[in-house]
């Protein structure tokens, strides 16, 4: 079997068309929804979990240590800031009423 002249030496098996339409996608979204994801596998002819794949291990590879703790930072409080709602209005404040006396059961009261 003649080897693939597509095929980079990079190891992944990927030709060098579809790692660097990857890698073009990773420069612009380093985690792409999974929506995203399975539109770049339909598009190169991949499947999901090879997209997913290759993004992980990319991540791992590339990304240092702070870069990865400042991307899932930046990331965490996207989402939280998306995904929380608005906060109600509190009502108006009430008239400040003298709390009743309430009888206990051994007959005393507060």
């Amino acid at each position: 079997m003649a080897p693939n002249s597509d095929v980079g030496v990079r190891g992944d098996g990927f030709s060098d068309v579809v790692a660097n339409a990857l890698m073009e996608e990773f420069s612009q979204d380093w985690n792409p929804p999974k929506s995203k994801k399975e539109q770049i596998a339909k598009m190169l002819d991949l499947t999901y979990l090879q997209v997913k794949t290759w993004f992980q291990n990319h991540r791992t590879r590339t990304l240092s240590p702070e870069q990865k703790a400042a991307k899932r930072a930046e990331q965490r409080a996207a989402a939280k800031h998306a995904a929380k709602p608005a906060k109600p209005a509190k009502p108006a404040a009430k008239s400040a009423k003298p709390a009743k006396k309430r009888e206990h059961s051994s007959g005393e009261v507060d």
